[in-house]
This record gives structure tokens, C-alpha cells and sequence, in this order.
């Protein structure tokens, strides 16, 4: 009778031992599942950073451009004025000229022009562009 007891002990202990054991490795399966997220995580981080970082490179590039599209702009104005036109209206919008109007640009050597045209009850517009 002990030899059966001692049997159904045994028995019961490499039970336990088993249940043990598929219990420790589904907390390392568990464990190795977090660490890949984590490191997914970390990576999927470090490329949004990166990204961040294009982004802000890819800003200020476009800002550099369009200071340099205005004072490009500004510089064919200027030499237009200088060279070919009498005045420029900076037509931007239509809407621009309800609120506040356009810009009239003249040359100072061509003034009289601008002030006969501003005087005119009439005013004759050719449209370049």
C-alpha cells in the first residue's frame, strides 16, 4: 500500500511539476511578446522622429523658397519698373481688393504717369501673364 501511495504522490508531484513548467513558459512566450513589441514600439518611435525631423528639414526648405520667390519676385519688379512698365498693380486676389485694395507700384521717374492715371475718371488696364 505505500509503494501505491508513494506511486500516486510521485504521480501527483511530476503533475505539478508539468502544470509548473507550462505556466512558466507561457510567461516567457508572454514576456518574449512584450519585449518584440516594445522594440517594435521603440523602432516605430524613432521613425516618426525621423520623419519629424525630414519634416522640419522639408520646412524650412519650402520657407527658403518662398523668400526667395519674393525677393525674386520682388527683384523683376523692381527691374520691370525700371525697364518696361510705367505701373504694376500686385494683383494677388480678387477678394484682396474689397478688404484693402492692390498695390500700385510706379517708377519715381514715371510719377506723372501714375498721377494722370490715379486723376482719370477712366482708368485703361492691359493685362500681362
Amino acid at each position: 500500500m505505500q509503494n501505491n501511495e508513494l506511486k500516486n504522490k510521485n504521480d501527483e508531484l511530476e503533475k505539478n511539476i508539468e502544470e509548473q513548467k507550462n505556466n512558466f513558459n507561457g510567461i516567457l512566450r508572454e514576456f518574449e511578446e512584450n519585449s518584440k513589441s516594445k522594440e517594435l514600439l521603440i523602432q516605430a518611435k524613432n521613425e516618426l522622429k525621423n520623419k519629424e525631423n525630414e519634416n522640419e528639414q522639408l520646412k524650412k526648405t519650402n520657407e527658403d523658397l518662398v523668400n526667395n520667390n519674393i525677393s525674386t519676385k520682388k527683384e523683376y519688379l523692381e527691374k520691370g519698373l525700371q525697364n518696361f512698365y510705367d505701373v504694376v498693380i500686385e494683383i494677388e486676389s480678387i477678394n484682396k481688393l474689397k478688404k484693402s485694395g492692390w498695390k500700385i507700384n510706379y517708377n519715381d521717374a514715371r510719377k506723372e504717369v501714375y498721377n494722370r492715371i490715379i486723376e482719370e475718371e477712366t482708368i485703361k488696364i492691359g493685362v500681362l501673364g
